[in-house]
């Protein structure tokens, strides 16, 4: 494959992946505790829908980022544009590579017979470090194939996007409860 598809899948597959996580950071992990009363009681509306988007969020970007480092030589992957600066990139960034790795191939792409406990998402800000590193690697090799760059930002804005969310929910709830008061008469 040329270098250029290459450089071309992965702009989408980036964005894809680091949307994902963003999506899922957002639904996981609410840190202000007002607002972590607020997200809960919305959630709770559609409980199943809340649970399962979230999971298929991380499941969605642990995939998709697992193809930069795809070994299989009928696979596209990063180093097949540069080997040499792919494996600068990945001693950087081996520890979050591996271990994401590792959750994709015991938990999702496949399903280990022993139970391993010590499988664990490394830490937000280490996620965060490596999408940043990520950006500026494929960045790099897009200015050397395209004389060209790509802004990730919009993939940051999903904590805004499901802010939009629950507020849409929670109006909506709001204008159902405010009918059912009024056609039958019942408080609830």
């Amino acid at each position: 494959m040329e270098k250029e598809n290459v450089i071309k899948y992965f702009l989408n597959n980036i964005f894809e992946a680091e949307s994902a996580y963003y999506a899922w950071k957002a639904s996981a992990f609410v840190e202000d505790e007002k607002e972590k009363e607020r997200v809960d009681k919305i959630r709770n509306i559609h409980p199943d829908f809340f649970t399962i988007s979230t999971r298929a969020l991380l499941i969605m970007w642990i995939v998709l980022i697992c193809h930069i480092d795809d070994k299989r030589k009928d696979n596209i992957s990063l180093d097949m544009i540069n080997k040499n600066s792919y494996k600068i990139f990945f001693e950087n960034n081996k520890d979050v590579i591996e271990r994401i790795k590792r959750i994709r191939n015991k938990l999702f792409a496949h399903k280990s017979i022993n139970e391993d406990k010590d499988i664990k998402i490394p830490p937000l800000e280490e996620l965060d470090n490596f999408f940043k590193n990520l950006e500026v690697y494929y960045n790099k090799l897009n200015k050397e194939i395209r004389n060209s760059t790509a802004d990730f930002g919009n993939a940051y804005e999903y904590d805004k996007k499901l802010n939009h969310l629950y507020s849409n929910i929670e109006r909506g709830e709001k204008v159902r409860i405010d009918k059912i008061k009024k056609e039958y008469g019942i408080e609830l």
